[in-house]
């Protein structure tokens, strides 16, 4: 199986429960509709040429079409795709496996893959400035990480319509860490930030 395939597979299967078996309940993908709708939309997406360099599955849900006697069951794909800071959205008919609609969106915010978060953390985690600050702390396996895609608005700010990640450390009593107070990982040009000023990135 083709690892792009791979990649939205694990995706949809961590961002729905459904995924690991058969579900009754019609708000949930079950294992095999999860399965058919992430090949139907890189099938899609391949053939309107937009499946280009990384992409990535960042959300999925279903919707209904209330208008439509019964209603409509959809799926509603959310991909990243860095080549152009691209959003696409994908529906899919579930009862026919019709792609429905494609529509794509410049430097429209999506949240982060799970694939995407690990990467950033342990590339921020590699990073020797920030490896030192972590050192200072005595139970460095109880460190957790909260993670969220920064939208960076200025133009002048570094990672300026980048895909970015950003990172705040905390103990296991959910204290952030002074000594890190907030860690950008550009995911577009594999830099990493520590930035010992709250905000910095956020400046107007």
């Amino acid at each position: 199986m083709p690892r792009a395939i791979i990649a939205v597979l694990l995706a949809i299967s961590l961002l729905n429960p459904a995924f690991a078996g058969d579900t009754a309940d019609p708000r949930e993908l079950s294992h095999k509709e999860g399965q058919a709708v992430a090949a139907a939309a890189e099938q899609a997406l391949k053939g309107s040429d937009l499946w280009k360099g990384k992409v990535y599955l960042t959300n999925t849900e279903v919707v209904f079409d209330n208008r439509a006697k019964p209603p409509g069951r959809y799926a509603l794909l959310t991909f990243y795709r860095y080549d152009g800071n691209l959003a696409i959205l994908v529906a899919i008919r579930l009862e026919k496996l019709t792609v429905t609609k494609i529509a794509a969106h410049p430097h429209m915010p999506t949240s982060l893959a799970p694939l995407e978060i690990a990467e950033a953390e342990k590339m921020a985690r590699a990073h020797p400035d920030i490896k030192k600050a972590l050192a200072r702390y005595r139970y460095l396996d109880k460190i957790e990480v909260d993670t969220t895609a920064a939208q960076i608005i200025d133009p002048q700010v570094p990672g300026y319509q980048h895909r970015v990640a950003r990172l705040f450390f905390r103990d296991a009593q959910r204290n952030y860490l002074p000594s890190v107070p907030m860690v950008d990982v550009d995911l577009t040009t594999g830099e990493v930030r520590f930035d010992v000023i709250r905000g910095l990135h956020d400046r107007k």
